[in-house]
């Protein structure tokens, strides 16, 4: 091969690169520019009803533009770090958005270093966090992977003082407003067309739907139980079934003290000593870097 001939080939080689880049940059800025939007649109932190109409009749009319305004708008910190109370009417989630971003990085580590294993949520609510999985597993073209949706969809259960003293006063039984019917929360996939077979929901108490779950492995485990005992049945039944690489993600650390001591417990129990990170007023997560 010519000299110039070789150098006019490794031009054509570097320019088709450079326009390779270019495009996978402008990939991801749109990516992270709906991902911003759909934790918005969880959240109900759109403050734009008109745009919220769009999305949920046909998503795909949503221009780049009107999402940059909806993400331009700042939101307040309760909303950022989920501590409005009531949780809003509409929204699908009250975890706020730091927890929101906080399943995003996890769920991508997991993907990009392919962790084995499913995911799930125990203590869903409206279903929003786990909606959030769906689409996060749906963008990047994963089909391996099941997001398990699990809750009695009855509320809390009654606190059990004999096996779970520190539960003896706890009051969460008794907020109706915890009730979500699984169809509700299934219709809440469904306005998001996200709906499919790599959605399963595990429907009844922690104590029997952990004890012997539909899968092997998980590279998520997202826990919303509130109460010592939604917490130490979910953590002795499955943390052994979360794989090396995988996260453990605990929604009430910071803000329940029952939730807080039965992972401090459990912890101790099993010399857990990965470093807990902190999410936000209430959230912590840990990679698991060994089995215990």
């Amino acid at each position: 091969m010519g000299l110039m001939k070789f150098f006019r080939k490794k031009q054509v080689n570097i320019e088709k690169s450079y326009s390779s880049s270019k495009k996978e940059i402008k990939e991801e800025i749109s990516r992270k520019i709906y991902n911003d939007f759909f934790k918005r649109i969880l959240t109900d932190t759109v403050y734009d009803d008109s745009i919220r109409n769009i999305f949920f009749k046909n998503p795909n009319l949503i221009s780049k533009s009107q999402m940059m305004s909806v993400l331009e708008k700042p939101v307040d910190e309760e909303s950022e770090t989920g501590k409005v109370f009531p949780p809003p009417q509409r929204a699908h989630t009250m975890i706020g958005l730091k927890r929101l971003e906080n399943i995003q990085f996890c769920l991508e580590d997991v993907i990009k270093n392919n962790i084995e294993g499913d995911v799930i949520e125990t203590g869903v609510w409206r279903g929003g966090a786990t909606i959030f999985m769906r689409m996060i597993l749906k963008e990047h073209n994963i089909t391996d992977k099941i997001v398990y949706v699990a809750d009695s969809f009855e509320g809390l259960p009654k606190p059990d003082p004999t096996k779970y003293p520190k539960d003896e006063d706890d009051i969460h039984h008794t907020f109706d407003f915890l009730k979500i019917s699984s169809e509700d929360v299934q219709n809440n996939f469904k306005s998001y067309n996200l709906l499919d077979d790599q959605v399963k929901i595990l429907k009844g108490w922690f104590k029997d739907t952990t004890k012997n779950p539909p899968f092997e492995k998980l590279s998520i485990l997202r826990l919303d139980g509130d109460m010592y005992s939604s917490t130490w049945e979910v953590l002795e039944n499955l943390y052994d079934k979360l794989s090396i690489g995988g996260y453990l993600i605990i929604d009430d650390y910071g803000a329940i003290p029952n939730c807080r001591e039965a992972v401090n417990d459990f912890r101790s129990q099993r010399n857990i000593h990965e470093s807990i990170k902190q999410i936000d007023w209430t959230g912590i997560f840990w990679k698991k870097t060994q089995n215990v």
